[in-house]
């Protein structure tokens, strides 16, 4: 995986850091620049690593809940999923483990559309077809990235292609077209 020479050269680059801090106040002492420029750059490094990591994670946020249980409960669980999945493009954490949180957030996606679509029959939802739609082209982009991802490898560029689609994908469809699910499924009583 080529997020493990990522991960790699980060790790260098904080060791590199931290013994040119340490041993300039050690060497020069507390009143020469050269140590504290080390130590600045140190926690720069290790800010700005973080911070692009935490922006790409999804926070659950109540104006992604749709107001039914069962789908907000879904929707928690593929953000999560989601989550796992930027994490694991983020950090080597093996070929075995990426290909198992990508086929776990597949495979739970499957089974949400299928638990929302039978929501949508049960209920006589007016806009089944175009939802069903929806959820059609996703699980075909999805598969797509799976053979993708068969085929290359976890590489960490087809993870966060993968992320990326899923993540704006997701988020579009919760907070608008599940949400007008959510608004007649709680008019026929659904909770």
């Amino acid at each position: 995986m080529k997020q493990s020479y990522s991960t790699f050269f980060m790790f260098i680059l904080l060791i590199v850091s931290l013994v040119v801090t340490v041993l300039g106040f050690a060497a020069l002492g507390f009143t020469h620049p050269l140590p504290w420029v080390a130590l600045v750059a140190l926690v720069v490094i290790i800010y700005k690593s973080m911070q692009s990591i935490d922006s790409e994670y999804i926070d659950w946020v109540d104006q992604y809940n749709v107001g039914i249980k069962l789908i907000d409960g879904d929707h928690k669980k593929l953000v999560g999923l989601l989550n796992q999945v930027i994490n694991a493009a983020h950090h080597y954490m093996g070929d075995d483990y990426v290909k198992s949180i990508i086929k776990e957030l597949i495979d739970y996606t499957k089974y949400h559309f299928e638990r929302e679509e039978e929501l949508m029959k049960d209920n006589g939802y007016p806009d089944l077809v175009n939802h069903q739609k929806q959820h059609s082209v996703m699980v075909n982009q999805i598969e797509e990235f799976s053979s993708k991802m068969d085929n290359s490898g976890c590489e960490e560029k087809v993870c966060m292609e993968i992320y990326q689609y899923l993540r704006q994908w997701l988020l579009n469809h919760i907070t608008h077209t599940d949400k007008e699910l959510g608004k007649y499924l709680i008019s026929k009583g659904v909770k």
